[in-house]
């Protein structure tokens, strides 16, 4: 039987599981919660973190703190429509309907370890706090809420080892940034994650890291919040995160369902309960594509987009040039009319032929979805239209132009419209959908 308990000093939180010891560092200034109101959070954050394992053990599992049946039934939806999400991370060693076997047979069980569940009040004022991983989504955010007058605060949680190219990346972009904008990017350090390298755990290497991370980020976030009085926690997910495809075994998978707008519901429900419905979980570019957002970055903010590193990097460049997520920011960015010089090629050169799902059959999770294929129809169009040269723009002309013409209404319909934003204040919804539409026109 596998144990599971919480501790917490001044300014670090601890899960214990077994005998290992797991750390959340908080900057020291915000350590002001209550031990009894961050041990309840801790609680729900182990649950989050250690439920996941047993979709690949059958040991029982002894959870020590306060649990709530409500919270737990919404953790474990999340966790079983991860878990497609993680058959294919792990690149073949399991098969989901296996996980969701593993999963529906759990063996759980309580003890309350003798903290109390207590109500605080949160003071929280008009501001945001966001979760910054230095990709378009959370600089966009940034740059939105910023402009309707709700003062976000930065957060970046650091899960990497400090030898890692991209963690030295984005140190060097968080350090620029802060001297640029005189803007501080508040640091919480979170080893959690580190229980699923632990080989007695995880014998097969199943990759569990992608399960409910977004709530887990709102969970660590939350000692911040209070400190900091923001009301409104905030996560970059647009509305690509509600496509999936289907996978060999016939389950929906998604990039992510944990960011997708049905979970977010959720995930807010579950931080509304644990702070008294003081706080609140939005996702500011949850009604737009990625097509549109980048063009917002380009027209509205772009002094943000040199600070912007959505893949992992090389020792010597934040864009790697080689991977399909380099080749989607490059093609947005052109299809925006922008040259901005984030790229050190022109990706439109043969060679990067098969890092678009539009011309080759896509082999990672996140272009798997049909969708994505359609908005990067549309985007090469945009770059065609605004005279970007390359071979894949002649290769769009001759094989694909035909196609977008007959679907131009249905491709602006999908990936330039509004979308109902699911857990979002109607003030706050209001705000950003005069900013879409305005830049909607633009395009």
């Amino acid at each position: 039987m596998h144990k599971v308990m919480n501790s917490v000093s001044e300014n670090r939180s601890y899960m214990h599981f077994d005998d290992k010891k797991f750390s959340i560092s908080h900057p020291k200034e915000f350590s002001e919660m209550p031990t009894d109101k961050r041990l309840e959070i801790l609680d729900v954050l182990s649950y989050l973190k250690v439920s996941s394992i047993a979709s690949i053990s059958k040991n029982r599992i002894l959870f020590e703190g306060l649990f709530d049946r409500k919270i737990i039934n919404m953790i474990d939806k999340g966790t079983i429509n991860n878990l497609p999400f993680v058959t294919e991370k792990s690149e073949g060693k399991v098969k989901t309907r296996e996980l969701m076997e593993n999963f529906e047979k759990r063996d759980f069980a309580f003890q309350n370890n003798g903290h109390s569940k207590i109500d605080i009040d949160w003071n929280s004022e008009d501001k945001a706090l966001i979760s910054l991983s230095f990709g378009k989504d959370s600089f966009l955010c940034y740059g939105l809420l910023d402009e309707i007058g709700l003062n976000p605060e930065l957060a970046f949680i650091n899960e990497f080892d400090p030898n890692d190219c991209e963690y030295q990346h984005k140190m060097n972009i968080k350090k620029t940034f802060e001297n640029d904008t005189g803007k501080k990017v508040h640091v919480i350090r979170d080893e959690t994650d580190s229980l699923y390298d632990c080989k007695d755990i995880n014998q097969n290497g199943v990759n569990l890291y992608s399960s409910n991370v977004l709530l887990g980020y709102s969970l660590v976030k939350l000692n911040l919040a209070y400190s900091l009085k923001t009301k409104y926690l905030v996560s970059g997910c647009e509305q690509n995160l509600n496509d999936y495809y289907i996978n060999s075994e016939g389950f929906k998978c998604y990039p992510g369902y944990d960011q997708s707008s049905e979970y977010t519901i959720m995930h807010n429900k579950i931080i509304k309960s644990l702070t008294s419905n003081q706080i609140n979980v939005i996702s500011p570019v949850e009604p737009i594509y990625n097509i549109l957002e980048v063009a917002i970055l380009k027209h509205r903010y772009p002094h943000l987009l040199k600070y912007i590193m959505s893949c992992d990097g090389t020792e010597k460049q934040s864009w790697c040039h080689s991977c399909p997520t380099c080749a989607k920011v490059f093609l947005y960015l052109r299809a925006a009319g922008s040259k901005q010089d984030l790229f050190s090629t022109n990706m439109f050169g043969k060679k990067y032929k098969s890092l678009y799902p539009l011309f080759s059959k896509p082999t990672r999770i996140y272009e798997k979805p049909e969708a994505v294929r359609d908005e990067q129809l549309l985007a090469m169009y945009l770059a065609y239209r605004n005279g970007f040269k390359g071979y894949l723009i002649n290769k769009f002309k001759q094989e694909l132009l035909d196609e977008f013409k007959e679907r131009e209404d249905e491709l602006h319909k999908r990936f330039l419209s509004v979308y109902k934003a699911t857990a979002m204040p109607r003030k706050i919804e209001n705000q950003l959908s005069s900013i879409f539409k305005e830049e909607i026109a633009n395009i």
